[in-house]
């Protein structure tokens, strides 16, 4: 299974299940950010070679979240927990 920063740094289409994993929601979130992500694929692309998964720029406009933002933060959140061990 893909983990959180995997699916921010790497994929570029995704499924519910990576929607799920990377803003740590709700499958009932996830299936409306999906629906809506979709619906924008929908009408800028005119062949899809995933039907099945959207793009992570889709997914970012629909849930209003930036991946690199995320990934950042995570970043920055596992710099500090790591000083922290080392202080102690």
């Amino acid at each position: 299974m893909k983990n959180r920063i995997q699916i921010l740094s790497s994929e570029s289409y995704l499924t519910r299940s990576d929607i799920m994993v990377m803003l740590s929601c709700s499958r009932l979130a996830a299936d409306r950010i999906f629906a809506e992500a979709d619906r924008i694929d929908r009408a800028e692309l005119k062949f899809r070679a995933y039907p099945s998964k959207v793009r992570k720029t889709s997914v970012e406009k629909a849930a209003g979240v930036s991946c690199i933002k995320i990934l950042k933060e995570l970043k920055n959140a596992d710099g500090l927990a790591h000083q922290s061990a080392i202080d102690k």
